[in-house]
C-alpha cells in the first residue's frame, strides 16, 4: 500500500510540475505584447490634404 501512495505521489507531481510549466509558458514566455506598441504613422500631412480640397474648390469657383 505504501509503494502505492508513492507512486500516486510521484503521478501528481509530474501532473502539477506540467500544469505548471505550460502556464509559464503560456503567460510569460509566449507574450510577446509585454510593452505597449505605437500606432504606425500614417504617411503624408493632413494639413495637405486640407490644402489640397480648399484649392480644388476655390479654383472650380
Amino acid at each position: 500500500m505504501e509503494t502505492f501512495l508513492d507512486i500516486l505521489r510521484e503521478v501528481l507531481k509530474g501532473i502539477v510540475r506540467e500544469v505548471t510549466a505550460y502556464s509559464f509558458r503560456k503567460n510569460v514566455l509566449e507574450n510577446e505584447k509585454t510593452t505597449l506598441r505605437r500606432r504606425k504613422q500614417k504617411g503624408g500631412s493632413k494639413n495637405n490634404l486640407l490644402n489640397t480640397t480648399i484649392t480644388l474648390t476655390v479654383e472650380a469657383a
